[in-house]
Formats: structure tokens, sequence, C-alpha cells
């Protein structure tokens, strides 16, 4: 029974691993794609460039990461069948290059949000600049004083 309860475990561990990936290669594959949208209405395509790259580097570390991850399975399953050491070894190996490529991704994503954000504000802050230059005195003046 108790070896029942441990399988299910790792079954659940290993289906909420997958989910995981899969998320975040929706939330990179979506970012960039919003972007690249964002970038072709609005006519500054190369603001936002440095941001569609780092959540495409973010999607294609997911993409490999669950690769990876297949990888680490099948070794370890070899290992349980076989008790190779070698088996154990890779499996070893493609966990620590899974979590690694998980990590990767994730601060891809982050750093193409701040850079997105970047962009953003500095797009915004250059419309209301404008807006200012344009009517200096109506926004600068008080109520009652002759105009400059």
């Amino acid at each position: 029974m108790a070896s029942d309860s441990s399988d299910h475990h790792f079954e659940l561990a290993v289906q909420i691993a997958v989910e995981g990936l899969k998320n975040l290669f929706i939330l990179n594959g979506g970012a960039a794609t919003a972007l690249i949208a964002l970038t072709s209405q609005g006519g500054g395509g190369d603001k936002y460039a440095l941001a569609v790259v780092l959540f495409g580097i973010g999607a294609l570390c997911s993409v490999c990461a669950f690769a990876s991850g297949y990888f680490s399975q099948l070794s370890y399953a070899n290992h349980m069948k076989s008790g190779a050491s070698a088996a154990w070894q890779s499996h070893g190996f493609f966990q620590k290059l899974t979590m690694g490529l998980v990590v990767l991704s994730l601060v891809t994503s982050g750093i193409g949000m701040s850079m997105a954000l970047i962009s953003s504000v500095g797009r915004w802050g250059h419309q209301a600049l404008a807006c200012t230059k344009s009517q200096p005195s109506t926004l600068r003046k008080k109520p009652g004083a002759p105009a400059i």
C-alpha cells in the first residue's frame, strides 16, 4: 500500500512539473506574441525588441527544460529497471539541467517584463512631456494671472 501511495505521489509530482513547464512556455510565448502585436500597431518596433528576444529565449528554455526533464525521467526509469549507475548519473545530469533551464527561463521572463515596462514608461513619458511642452503657459499659470 505504501508503494501505491508513493507511486501516486510521484505521478502527481511529474504532472505538476509538466503543467508548470507548459505555463512557463505560455507566459514567455504569449508575452512575446503580445509585444510583437503591440509594436506592429504602434510603429515603435525597436523599443520592445530586447524584451521580445528575452521572452523568446525564455520560451526556448522552457521547451528545452521539457525535453531534458523527459530524458531525466527516462534515465531514472532505466536505472530503476536495470540498476545501472550510468543511468543514475545521467538522471542527475538531466535533472540539474532541467532546473537550470527553468531558472533561466524565469530570469529571462522577469528581465523581459522589466524591459517592456521601461520601454512603455519611456514611451508614455515622452508623450506626456511633448504634451506639456506644447502648452506650457496654460498648464502652469495660476488663475487670474496674465498669460506669458
